[in-house]
C-alpha cells in the first residue's frame, strides 16, 4: 500500500511540475504520467519477467506473462470506464475523478502478510 501511494504522490507532483510544459490542466498532465509510467513500468517487469523465465528453463512458462500483461489491461480499461461513469453520474471532470479513483486504489491493500 506505502508503495502505491508513494508512487501516486510522486506523480501527482510532477503533474504540478509539467502541467505547464504541455499546456494542459493538472488533471490531464496527471492521467497521462500515471498511464504512461504504468505502462512503461509493467512492459520493463513484463521483459525481466519473460527474461528471468527463460534463463530459469521457463519454469513458469511465458504464457503466465502474457495472462498477467491481459489481466492489467483490462484493470486499466475498467478503472477507465468506472471514472466515465462516475463523471455521467456526478459531473465532474474525467480527470479529476481519475486522480480520485487512482488515489482509492493506493489505499486498498492487495499485499498479503506472509505467515
Amino acid at each position: 500500500m506505502w508503495k502505491k501511494l508513494l508512487y501516486w504522490f510522486i506523480v501527482f507532483g510532477l503533474s504540478f511540475l509539467f502541467k505547464g510544459l504541455f499546456g494542459w490542466e493538472q488533471g490531464k498532465t496527471f492521467f497521462w504520467i500515471y498511464l504512461g509510467a504504468s505502462i512503461i513500468l509493467y512492459i520493463a517487469l513484463f521483459i525481466i519477467y519473460g527474461t528471468a523465465s527463460t534463463l530459469l528453463g521457463n519454469f513458469f512458462g511465458i504464457g503466465q506473462s502474457i495472462w498477467a500483461i491481459i489481466l492489467l489491461i483490462i484493470g486499466f480499461g475498467l478503472v477507465i470506464f468506472f471514472t466515465w461513469v462516475a463523471t455521467k453520474l456526478f459531473d465532474i471532470d474525467f480527470f479529476v475523478a481519475y486522480q480520485v479513483m487512482s488515489f482509492g486504489q493506493c489505499l486498498v491493500a492487495t499485499e498479503r502478510k506472509k505467515d
